[in-house]
């Protein structure tokens, strides 16, 4: 939080730290080539392994915008207050 002119300002950070993103994607990788050594190319393991992905990337896909909208929602309550 800083202090503008206008009042104070809030800035956020709604995203995670590249080096998250990058050891999701190693843990992920890696959790697939021992499921798939073990078990041989059975698909029911991808497809395990890749559904909670999907969902997460499925579920971020538009946290930008929603982000913005809960900023202008917010904005808008405080200055109805």
């Amino acid at each position: 939080m800083s202090k503008v002119q206008s009042g104070s300002e809030l800035d956020l950070l709604y995203v995670a730290p590249e080096w998250v993103m990058a050891f999701l994607f190693v843990w992920y990788a890696a959790l697939l080539a021992v499921l798939l050594f073990i078990s041989g190319p059975d698909w029911r393991i991808v497809a395990l392994l890749a559904g909670p992905l999907v969902l997460s990337i499925w579920g971020t896909f538009d946290a930008d915008e929603n982000l913005d909208n809960l900023l202008a929602f917010l904005a808008e309550e405080a200055e109805a207050t």
